[in-house]
């Protein structure tokens, strides 16, 4: 499908809401202890 297939769907916005309901559940890195925080989000971090 493409974009514009996926948005004119008529399930769009109940899928929508359900994938942002997803991202509401994950959880904030707020420190190196529980996992590495990107300085870019297309490469591991060197140090």
């Amino acid at each position: 499908m493409t974009v514009i297939q996926i948005a004119n769907s008529l399930d769009f916005g109940s899928k929508f809401g359900e994938a942002m309901r997803k991202l509401g559940r994950v959880e904030v890195k707020t420190s190196l202890l529980n996992g590495e925080i990107r300085a870019s989000c297309r490469a591991v971090n060197t140090n």
